[in-house]
């Protein structure tokens, strides 16, 4: 077909020799791709390196020196970011119901103080 590279990775681990592995078309026959000195396979095509984490895949873009998210890890980024923020919304619903609770105990402290000086 002659795909110019490519990579698997067996999240299971049970289905490959190693749980990532690369090839690349070098004339016509695939070689394996070999592993750089911190045990990423780098991808000559997309510029980018592949790596075993401890949760999955990663996915290293040297250019920029960060590493990319998978769509799995976006979907947690943003969960997380909205649990926050209704985390945030809660507290400032409880301070507001404090700070009116405060206000109508102030007025009425006031309206009280106010009957008291008019019947003298």
């Amino acid at each position: 077909m002659g795909i110019s590279e490519y990579f698997l990775y067996d999240v299971d681990r049970r289905y490959l020799p190693t749980p990532l592995m690369g090839f690349r078309l070098v004339e016509d026959a695939y070689i394996e791709v070999s592993p750089d000195v911190d045990g990423g396979l780098r991808s000559e095509v997309l510029n980018l390196n592949f790596h075993l984490l401890n949760d999955g895949l990663g996915v290293y873009e040297p250019v920029a020196g960060k590493w990319l998210q998978t769509p799995a890890d976006a979907a947690t980024a943003r969960a997380e970011r909205a649990e926050t923020r209704a985390e945030q919304a809660e507290t400032r619903v409880q301070h507001e119901a404090e700070a009116r609770q405060k206000a109508e105990a102030e007025a009425s402290r006031l309206r009280e103080e106010l009957a008291r000086l008019k019947t003298r």
